[in-house]
């Protein structure tokens, strides 16, 4: 794609962002600005996937356009566009997981998915690794408070639910450990803008 990765150093507290970006939007950088500020990150970085498995590829646009899309979205440097999963052809996020963690020892990494995610986080393929190998920060998503809270995982791992005033703590803690954002809402989503064209 001509860009560089992002770049990270021991001890450095970075969120991992995995999504579509089908168009990316203000949600996204919602998502990723609350982040910053509630669990004091350095950095977040947006995991652009070259495709969700669990979605029908017809509906993706090209990855440069969404690539272009996110790039148009960022507008604080503390946010980093990373093709680490095109590069290394890459489709499951717990293989994304396991190798950044494996590529950058000593980076105290959270990751970061919205409610609407979280709460169907079981079906994706080794969900309970993923939960078992980083600590989560879930951010709440219009009308998904109550089935992320609900969700198969939230009741499997309850008892490691951090308090929201504690997210803080969720980088380099060791997982599992998760928390539920519950800050102001924004209702933008990728279905609803690709659906105004």
């Amino acid at each position: 794609m001509g860009d560089v990765e992002p770049i990270a150093a021991a001890n450095m507290r970075i969120g991992l962002f995995g999504g579509s970006f089908n168009p990316a939007h203000g949600g996204h950088l919602h998502i990723s600005k609350t982040a910053l500020e509630r669990l004091q990150l350095d950095r977040v970085w947006w995991l652009l996937s070259p495709q969700n498995p669990l979605k029908e590829a017809k509906d993706y646009a090209p990855y440069a356009q969404r690539a272009l899309s996110a790039r148009e979205v960022i507008d604080i440097p503390e946010i980093e566009l990373s093709f680490f999963e095109h590069e290394q052809k890459i489709t499951y996020s717990v293989d994304t997981i396991r190798q950044i963690l494996q590529l950058y020892a000593g980076v105290k990494f959270v990751w970061l998915m919205g409610a609407d995610a979280f709460a169907g986080l079981d079906r994706w393929k080794d969900w309970r690794v993923i939960v078992e190998t980083i600590p989560i920060a879930v951010f709440n998503r219009p009308d998904f408070a109550k089935p992320a809270l609900g969700s198969k995982a939230a009741q499997l791992y309850a008892e490691f639910r951090l308090a929201e005033e504690d997210a803080a703590l969720l980088p380099g803690k060791p997982a599992p450990a998760w928390c539920f954002i519950n800050q102001p809402v924004d209702y933008t989503t990728s279905t609803a803008i690709r659906a105004q064209k």
